[in-house]
């Protein structure tokens, strides 16, 4: 009786656990950026004043069996702000075949943006986008000022399940942001005032005398 009652233990020990592991892969939906187009992802941005980049915007899933991968991403509603002028986004732009759902909106004037996209509705849900990266849409930045700005992604509607896989519309809301979806997401412009003629002269000298020097020998 107690070897059967061991058994017992340890299985539901097993299932217990594997219930934990599976908990925490869903987890691992995450926002991630990219300026590269998807070769490398970081949270930061380095600018001159004066400078543009375009920054794509991705989800990612780390799970082996990842849920985008398979059912494909249908919806979903995201937004960015700025804490500061110090970069400005100039544009955004969603990626195909993703759409702005009525009164979704998209570019802000005050420099944050909104989207809140599907695929069209004439697009079969098995025609969805799916990967273990999926670009969602890219924004472009401009160093505005010396100092550092920082992005923040959330989701538009907490509770709203605007996150939808599959044919089913399945909501990976709280995988992305959260038990109560009110997680963040951010990434970070440093903005350097343009070098000044005279020390870039400087520079070139130095670099000149040196290679003069070197000659001589």
């Amino acid at each position: 009786m107690k070897r059967y009652a061991s058994k017992f233990f340890f299985v539901f020990l097993a299932l217990s656990l594997g219930l934990v592991i599976s908990s925490e892969a869903n987890a691992q939906l995450s926002i991630d950026f990219s300026t590269d187009g998807g070769i490398n992802f970081g949270d930061d941005l380095n600018l001159t004043v004066g400078d543009t980049a375009s920054v794509g915007v991705y989800l990612t899933d780390l799970d082996p069996n990842s849920r985008i991968a398979i059912l494909g991403l249908q919806s979903f509603a995201l937004n960015v702000v700025t804490d500061s002028t110090v970069s400005s986004i100039t544009n955004a732009t969603l990626q195909s075949p993703y759409e702005a759902v009525a009164g979704g909106g998209t570019f802000q004037t005050d420099g944050s943006f909104v989207w809140e996209a599907s695929v069209p509705d004439t697009t079969p849900p098995t025609d969805a986008p799916r990967g273990f990266q999926i670009l969602l849409g890219n924004f472009d930045v401009i160093g505005s000022g010396v100092g550092q700005s920082v992005f923040t992604a959330t989701d538009i509607n907490p509770d709203a399940a605007g996150w939808r896989l599959g044919e089913r519309g399945d909501s990976a809301d709280k995988d992305i942001f959260g038990e109560d979806e009110t997680g963040t997401f951010s990434f970070t412009t440093n903005v350097v005032a343009v070098p000044e003629p005279s020390s870039t002269l400087i520079g070139l000298g130095l670099i000149a005398f040196g290679a003069s020097r070197r000659r001589r020998r």
